[in-house]
């Protein structure tokens, strides 16, 4: 790293101005059996890993490669930030021993780590990201940092801490093996845009997608529509079906011509108008793509897409679509018994544990079915290490372990937090948590240029545009936007090959 960090300041002057797909590692699911769960254990005992992912990739490496006999850093510390976000605050570390199955979990994940290799892990959880965000660059910028890791937002710094020297290459860490099937090889080299990987996708990064809750009473009720679980088993669960149980489930109740909250009944509603952004990756379309050469373009102006507008925005003035939070202060819920989706992220299970409507979890339809599968994107943050460890064989003997530990004990807990409450009274919810985690994705025009104000408008424009303004001509809005958008994707290639280049 010694010629990064000496043309370091060069390159944060300039300003910084794909896509992978389908999860084959199944996360481990809680059996509702009186087992026990299984005690993390880093030691070198094959026999000790208790991961049921049984394909060729998984028995021909079932064992981390961390020497833990010969490695002692002396309680030496390993220090991650994060920030109160999402999952971070609950999903990641356990300062102390708990009767919560998920905080236990955290826990015993992490005193193994300690006492295998003598190390002290702690972390830090700033209170917003910007906090996060300075003290990173401030570290890199002095040239040294006590942070070994550090767990970002999904879209803010992502292009410029990648493209501007903040990042070690996970290739370059010691003890990292991204071939492990404790990684997901294929999701780190969609994010990977020039040659190297700045961003860890493994068993330790619990996902945060957006899933499709919804009123089993009122589809029930809805006889001419089929068993959405069984729909999505059979590979069945598509826009078709969606849109139509949509538009059956928004009823003008009290027939006055008018639609409102405490009346009316309504196909869909959700917690943030990006739930809506889902769909496009769900339907199967990109919106940038990657060439062998590595250039990258925009691919999102289809036929498909211009499909989805115009359907969108069909059903948007049909008031399918109860209007979002930003518009609406005072939303419907599934509790008021007049609302069939709700789109909001997994982590909201949690609050609707208590609800005395009968609610189940899907994940969001394939375009038709002709598509191979259904698409998941992750909204969750991303894993990085700063440039400027002192210690990155500590850094990467640590990541290693506490990939290689989760799906043991940490992945079943938060299945079994995730199903508290009503899901807990639906077996057919594992599957559908299968079905969901098992397809996770990622989309570079997400996480790196969603905030842009060229390329971030488009990737918001099915929201925006189809549902809020119910323009259905996406030809036109897009013509307005692809040049601009263009230049920030090769801008960022442009900043990022400099940065590679002397790299190397």
């Amino acid at each position: 790293m010694k010629k990064l960090l000496s043309l370091l300041l060069a390159i944060l002057m300039i300003g910084s101005v794909l896509i992978a797909c389908n999860n084959t590692k199944t996360p481990p699911v809680n059996t509702g059996d009186d087992t026990a769960p299984s005690t993390p254990s880093v030691s070198d005992d094959p026999s000790s890993d208790t991961s049921p992912d049984t394909t060729p990739e998984a028995t021909e490496q079932t064992m981390h490669n961390v020497p833990v006999d010969s490695l002692d850093f002396g309680n030496e510390e390993f220090h991650f930030v994060a920030f109160e976000w999402q999952g971070y605050p609950h999903y990641f570390f356990a300062e102390e021993e708990s009767s919560d199955p998920m905080e236990a979990a955290l826990y015993n994940r992490q005193r193994s780590i300690e006492e295998a290799i003598g190390v002290k892990i702690s972390y830090h959880m700033y209170p917003d990201y910007f906090d996060l965000h300075d003290a990173i660059d401030k570290d890199v910028n002095m040239g040294e940092t006590a942070i070994d890791m550090a767990l970002l937002h999904c879209i803010d710094s992502v292009a410029a801490f990648s493209s501007g020297g903040y990042l070690y290459p996970f290739e370059e860490l010691p003890h990292v093996d991204v071939n492990a099937p404790w990684w997901n090889k294929e999701q780190m080299d969609g994010l990977r845009l020039g040659t190297m990987s700045y961003y860890g996708v493994n068993d330790f990064m619990i996902p945060c997608p957006y899933v499709m809750f919804f009123n089993k009473e009122m589809v029930e009720d809805m006889k001419d529509f089929e068993d959405p679980y069984q729909l999505v088993l059979d590979q069945k669960w598509t826009f078709d079906v969606f849109e139509e149980m949509a538009r059956a489930a928004t009823l003008d109740m009290n027939t006055d011509g008018a639609f409102t909250r405490d009346f009316d009944s309504f196909g869909v509603a959700v917690d943030d108008i990006s739930d809506y952004c889902s769909f496009v990756t769900a339907f199967d379309q990109d919106f940038v793509q990657k060439d062998e050469e590595g250039a990258i373009t925009l691919a999102i102006n289809t036929e498909k897409t211009v499909d989805i507008f115009e359907r969108f925005a069909d059903m948007a003035k049909a008031d399918v679509f109860y209007p979002d939070p930003l518009i609406k202060k005072d939303q419907i819920t599934l509790d008021s018994g007049r609302l069939l989706f709700y789109l909001a992220p997994i982590s909201s299970a949690e609050k609707m544990r208590d609800s005395e409507i009968e609610i189940g979890i899907l994940p969001y339809p394939k375009y038709n079915e002709e598509q191979a599968n259904y698409k998941t994107l992750d909204w969750g943050g991303l894993m990085c290490v700063p440039s400027v460890i002192t210690n990155p064989e500590l850094s990467g003997a640590v990541i290693e372990l506490l990939a290689f530990e989760s799906d043991k004990e940490v992945i079943p807990a938060y299945y079994e937090k995730v199903l508290d409450g009503q899901l807990a009274q639906d077996p057919q919810s594992v599957k559908m948590l299968d079905v969901i985690f098992d397809t996770i994705c990622y989309e570079p025009a997400l996480n790196y240029w969603g905030f842009s104000a060229e390329l971030g408008k488009l990737f918001f424009g099915l929201p925006d545009e189809a549902i809020r303004k119910e323009n259905a001509n996406f030809a036109s809005f897009y013509a307005g936007k692809a040049e601009a958008a263009q230049k920030v994707v090769n801008d960022y290639l442009s900043a990022l090959s400099m940065f590679e280049e002397f790299y190397q």
